[in-house]
């Protein structure tokens, strides 16, 4: 939710603009170069998003953010495989090739929902209809 500013101290190395008044040139996006790696030097203690922008040409970008946690010794937690917090030392972002599926569900599947219910009550309303006529 707050964009955080950083300034380069160097390729691919950046750190946080402290103050509310920095006065060097910062970014507030960092674009990775052929290797995709960057540092950060600076952050507090905290929970952080990692969000992808643009993804590398033939690749598919990150549909959620990812979740960082910097813990007050400094260790750098992700959520692993099974849900739990799992420290690391650096944060990897898998980027998958190939056609992204298509949302399933939302709106179109409701429709059908509402279009079948209206049918079978339909249905039974003729078939009482009939019966009564039938007697």
């Amino acid at each position: 939710k707050n964009v955080i500013k950083y300034h380069e101290l160097s390729d691919n190395k950046y750190q946080v603009c402290a103050a509310a008044n920095c006065t060097k040139d910062h970014v507030t996006e960092i674009t990775t170069g052929e290797t995709g790696t960057f540092h950060i030097e600076g952050l507090d203690a905290g929970t952080y998003y990692l969000t992808e922008t643009v993804a590398p040409e033939g690749y598919n970008k990150l549909s959620d953010p990812i979740e960082v946690e910097i813990d007050h010794s400094g260790a750098v937690k992700i959520e692993g495989e099974n849900g739990n917090k799992v420290t690391v030392t650096e944060v990897k972002v898998e980027n998958n090739t190939g056609a992204e599926l298509p949302h399933t569900g939302g709106i179109g599947t409701t429709i059908f929902y509402v279009v079948g219910g209206a049918l079978v009550l339909g249905a039974a309303v003729l078939l009482v209809t009939r019966r009564r006529m039938a007697e």
